[in-house]
């Protein structure tokens, strides 16, 4: 990893890989949620 690379772009997008699999799990739930209203 190169030193000029900041910190936070390399955590930005490690981040962002977590939060999308967190988030997808989250908008599954919700789908259901909705689902089991109609």
């Amino acid at each position: 990893m190169k030193a000029e690379k900041p910190m936070e772009d390399y955590g930005m997008e490690l981040n962002e890989q977590v939060l999308t699999e967190e988030e997808q799990e989250e908008l599954a739930q919700e789908s259901d949620e909705e689902n089991a209203k109609r």
